[in-house]
């Protein structure tokens, strides 16, 4: 049964950023909700650049998507997948010694490797935050029939875990990268709440697979620090 979804989120109910918001609407006379809307949609777009698979100080899309894509291959070998080419038979051109005709017999797949997407799925349960291994010495002979799909597919999903953040950027007005816009249509549970009732209460929800609880808390520490930068930017602003 796949663990429950990870939901966090980035939020402007922060006492001590609401402070410096008002501050600086004070300051600048501008409205505290237009303001308060300036600064978590810059929030939500240093979200989306410090979500898996942007990383580093480089925040270039097509790095990011490079970078994803880069990490399937990596796992995937990591998780000791070696694609063969299946022939389906076995040439038999010699008996007891002697050359004969040659004669094709054919042949079953070993049934310990028929199944590559399990033996992902098994991988990257058994990882427990770090890198997957293969899980022994032997590498998994996979026909490249079945090994093919299931990497490209992978491939598809790079940019899904920075997925739950398109209802706030688009809220927002904030660029989405191509390549985490394709998987808006998913079912990630992202969401954004705005409330002015009780001072400025902005909330970015996003979800994320209950297996990349690492990730979700590294990101969820990325997003603590971004805060930290945009109160950080409001107070030089005025001083």
């Amino acid at each position: 049964m796949p663990a429950p979804d990870i939901q966090f989120s980035a939020t402007v109910n922060d006492a001590q950023l609401d402070r410096k918001i008002i501050e600086f609407a004070v300051a600048t006379q501008r409205s505290v909700k237009d303001l308060g809307e300036q600064v978590i949609k810059g929030l939500v777009k240093d979200v989306i650049e410090i979500t898996p698979p942007y990383s580093g100080r480089d925040r270039s899309a097509t790095r990011a998507k490079r970078v994803g894509e880069l990490a399937v291959y990596r796992d995937l070998a990591l998780m000791g997948f070696s694609p063969v080419t299946i022939k389906g038979y076995r040439e038999i051109n010699t008996v007891f010694g002697r050359k004969v005709a040659p004669v094709r017999v054919k042949t079953k797949p070993n049934p310990r490797f028929a199944d590559p997407e399990s033996h992902r799925r098994a991988r990257l349960a058994s990882k427990h935050g770090g890198r997957p291994t293969r899980g022994g010495k032997q590498a998994f002979y996979v026909d490249k029939r079945l090994f093919t799909p299931m990497r490209n597919r992978l491939i598809k999903e790079v940019g899904r875990l920075a997925a739950g953040w398109i209802p706030a950027a688009q809220r927002l007005g904030v660029a989405v990268p191509a390549f985490i816009l394709r998987h808006a249509g998913d079912n990630h549970g992202g969401s954004i709440e705005i409330s002015y009732a009780n001072g400025i209460q902005i909330r970015a929800v996003n979800h994320m697979p209950g297996g990349a609880a690492t990730i979700a808390a590294d990101t969820q520490r990325r997003i603590e620090a971004a805060k930290g930068y945009a109160i950080g930017k409001l107070t030089r602003q005025l001083e």
